[in-house]
């Protein structure tokens, strides 16, 4: 079996290796880019915007949770159900 491999295989040890593309010099040297489109800087302006908005209305949690713990919390389920339809999340 060894002797089935080809010499280019077999290590003959480390040869001098001769450098063929030296690096470019630092003003030859291109460098990346990025550009962004007109609607990318929107959007990223948009998307900084809206995370300044908080994501839950505290003051309508706390009135909502006051009225439940003093028992005068009453929903208006017509409004609940016709939403709810309206959602798709129950069928006629």
């Amino acid at each position: 079996m060894i002797d089935k491999i080809g010499s280019s295989y077999i290590y003959t040890g480390s040869k001098a290796v001769k450098k063929s593309n030296p690096l470019p010099k630092e003003q030859d040297r291109k460098t990346d880019g990025l550009e962004v489109s007109d609607f990318g800087q929107v959007l990223s302006r948009s998307m900084a915007e809206s995370k300044k908005i908080p994501d839950v209305q505290q003051d309508k949690v706390d009135a909502i949770k006051s009225q439940i713990e003093s028992g005068t919390y009453s929903p208006d389920s017509f409004s609940i159900a016709a939403r709810l339809i309206a959602a798709g999340i129950l069928e006629d």
